[in-house]
């Protein structure tokens, strides 16, 4: 009796929070600079309505695919897109990162052609919508 109690009481508690399969939506597509693919650097999407954000590695071919412990996609919602750099440049007085001296670091920041304004989610222009289920693949292109 306990054990069906708990599991009545996790069921609702999950479709009251929005956990089921079916409040997912695909989210996969491309990033370019001006029509060339960016060949490296992550993209993130964070849904300021819910705090959860997510980033994944974009591939040689500048293509991406969200993935989430549950699985393909994202929870249905209005994200804020930012396109970041595997590098992240370090500043007089900061640490070095990932054991990379710091002239290495920025010189591989500076190397990825992503403008500033995409770099982070408060700043970037990009929004993507996700619905729930199978979304038509989200194509951003970046311009200076």
């Amino acid at each position: 009796m306990r054990l069906a109690t708990l599991f009545i009481m996790f069921t609702a508690f999950a479709v009251s929070t929005g956990c089921s399969p079916s409040n997912t939506g695909t989210a996969e597509g491309t990033v370019s600079l001006r029509g060339t693919p960016i060949s490296a650097g992550s993209i993130v999407f964070e849904n300021p309505a819910t705090g959860f954000s997510i980033s994944t590695p974009i591939q040689a071919d500048g293509s991406f695919r969200v993935k989430t412990s549950k699985g393909d996609g994202l929870p249905a919602g209005d994200y804020r897109v930012a396109v970041v750099p595997d590098a992240f440049p370090v500043t007089e007085g900061t640490q070095v990162l990932v054991g990379m001296n710091a002239a290495a670091n920025v010189q591989a920041a500076q190397a990825v052609p992503i403008p500033q304004k995409y770099r982070a989610t408060a700043s970037t222009p990009l929004m993507a919508k996700v619905e729930a289920g199978t979304n038509p693949p989200f194509q951003f292109d970046l311009t200076p």
